[in-house]
């Protein structure tokens, strides 16, 4: 018997069930699922590397690097990407050229900030922060500049490619931390070289194959394919949208880096860890479907179809997420009990942030409204979301440290979930 005939009657179930079409989700989601799978193994061993191998101060500082270059990504025109994807699947490809060398040239603005962190700590005397942000200045253009070579393979629904590249990014970038992190260990190196030598490996392991993918997919598109008219100018406005997000989503780590300091930010760190793992997971849903909403979208009263059935298909999903959610919670301490002993303590804080996840499948809501394109909807959501966010964790981890920032995330998420449906629906 052939494959696709001991499927078809599976999807056939899941076609009845979410009301939608599973053979392309199969397709498209087989692959982006498998990327995922493949990249468990190696996020779980090096998990394993920081929680035993490194101190929790490097590890620490090492978070709130990232957390610092995450939160100020809005010159990497986080949005643009959307619009790339959006314009390609309507077959406008030379929209990919650009937007991304508008990325390219924007991202070097993440390199001044950097270098005047740099200057800053150093002044006050942290050579650990100073050094280490030295090495981001250099190589952040190559992760966030050259990354949206994804954007473009996602537009073309070649979601095989994609997880082929991403799965080699992968494994370069598990290769490179986990001999990373076995040297700050063989050597027993001190804070200040330990989290350079860290930082160095995880941007450059990933910059340097962004290289090869960008350029390999630059020149397939012709120097004169069209460009989709205000496509561009759809993605700054989607860019201007996204600032205040990029704030939210990583303030927590800032904030509880500069309260408590870096072994509590270790311990939140590793809380979320799996939860987030979780949610990509699940998110990988959105990557499939996008294209799907954009196409559809664009099609006479495509729109009317969408809001009448897409509702109904989010509520099925949640069943599937709420099932994940109550076996973490059950699992959870055991998890941190065999593989992750020296962060016990994080165990509580997972547990009540995992709840975050219970109605994750309402994130599609938010691909449904940039592929619709309406401006305003957006606006508001990338406005009210954030804010919403950003004032929870002000308030809350002050005065509750990490609890203040586990609960912050949870009740933020829930606005915005339930934002989401009121503008979709509205």
């Amino acid at each position: 018997m052939k494959r696709s005939e001991i499927l078809e009657k599976p999807l056939k179930i899941a076609e009845k069930f979410f009301k939608t079409d599973a053979k392309y989700l199969a397709s498209g989601g087989f692959w982006v699922t498998l990327a995922q799978i493949v990249g468990l193994p190696i996020t779980f061993l090096i998990s394993l590397a920081y929680a035993n191998l490194l101190p929790k101060e490097i590890y620490g500082n090492y978070r709130y690097i990232i957390s610092f270059v995450n939160a100020v990504s809005i010159f990497t025109l986080p949005g643009m990407d959307t619009a790339i994807t959006r314009a390609v699947a309507r077959g406008y490809d030379g929209t990919f050229r650009k937007g991304g060398m508008y990325i390219f040239f924007s991202s070097f603005c993440i390199t001044l900030l950097c270098l005047g962190a740099s200057a800053f700590y150093l002044f006050n005397h942290n050579k650990t922060l100073g050094f280490a942000f030295i090495v981001v200045a250099f190589l952040i253009p190559l992760v966030e500049g050259l990354g949206n070579w994804k954007a473009y393979l996602n537009g073309k629904a070649k979601f095989r490619e994609k997880s082929i590249y991403n799965i080699t990014t992968k494994s370069i970038y598990g290769i490179a931390m986990l001999g990373t992190i076995g040297i700050i260990n063989y050597k027993n190196l001190s804070l200040a070289p330990g989290t350079a030598l860290l930082i160095a490996a995880f941007f450059a392991s990933q910059g340097i194959p962004n290289i090869y993918y960008y350029f390999k997919l630059f020149r397939r598109v012709a120097p004169d394919a069209a460009v989709e008219p205000g496509s561009v100018q759809y993605g700054f406005k989607l860019v201007s949208s996204n600032g205040l997000t990029s704030i939210s989503t990583y303030l927590d780590g800032i904030l509880l880096f500069h309260f408590l300091g870096a072994a509590p930010l270790a311990v939140y760190s590793f809380a979320i860890a799996i939860p987030e793992q979780v949610k990509t997971f699940f998110t990988t849903l959105g990557t499939v479907v996008f294209p799907k909403l954009a196409v559809h979208y664009n099609e006479k009263n495509g729109h009317l179809k969408i809001k009448s059935t897409l509702p109904q298909k989010i509520l099925r999903a949640s069943f599937f997420s709420i099932i994940a959610v109550l076996l973490y919670l059950l699992l959870a301490p055991f998890i941190y009990h065999i593989f992750f002993p020296s962060y016990l303590d994080s165990v509580r804080f997972s547990q009540i942030f995992a709840l975050s996840l219970l109605f994750i499948p309402a994130s599609i809501f938010s691909d449904a409204l940039n592929a619709e394109g309406n401006i305003k909807k957006i606006y508001t959501y990338k406005t009210i979301a954030p804010i919403s966010q950003i004032a929870l964790l002000v308030i809350l981890i002050p005065p509750y440290g990490i609890w203040g920032a586990v609960w912050g995330r949870v009740l933020g998420r829930f606005i915005n979930y339930l934002l989401l449906l009121l503008l979709f629906k509205y």
